[in-house]
């Protein structure tokens, strides 16, 4: 199951929710699902622009404080992951345009701040 549910709307607008409750925190498995989504999404032409959001009453916690502690390999891991993702990003040569619908906290706005 993904925690990025990926909805294809009217216009070629392409609508990425992040939906992993209870306040969509990111960790490896979401960041890989929204960087997957953000890939397909630069590949399909019949993409025009990317509107992300949040399912619930969050848009994005940020990172995920309730996990177990990371070692040093999984923190270097995961912090490449989050820079790729947000790489990946800032490089879709479409529009995006982030929805927040809920709170947005820690790096919740950081994700935020990336889009268009």
């Amino acid at each position: 199951m993904s925690t990025v549910r990926v909805a294809q709307h009217e216009g070629g607008v392409r609508m990425l929710t992040l939906d992993r409750p209870p306040a969509n925190a990111e960790d490896e498995t979401l960041l890989g699902d929204l960087r997957a989504a953000l890939g397909a999404a630069r590949e399909d032409d019949a993409v025009r622009a990317v509107v992300l959001t949040g399912a619930g009453a969050f848009f994005s916690a940020g990172f995920d404080l309730a996990a177990p502690r990371r070692d040093d390999v999984e923190a270097a891991r995961l912090r490449d992951l989050f820079r790729d993702t947000h790489l990946a990003l800032l490089s879709l040569p479409k529009p995006t345009v982030a929805m927040l619908n809920g709170h947005a906290t820690a790096g919740g706005p950081v994700l935020a701040l990336a889009w268009d």
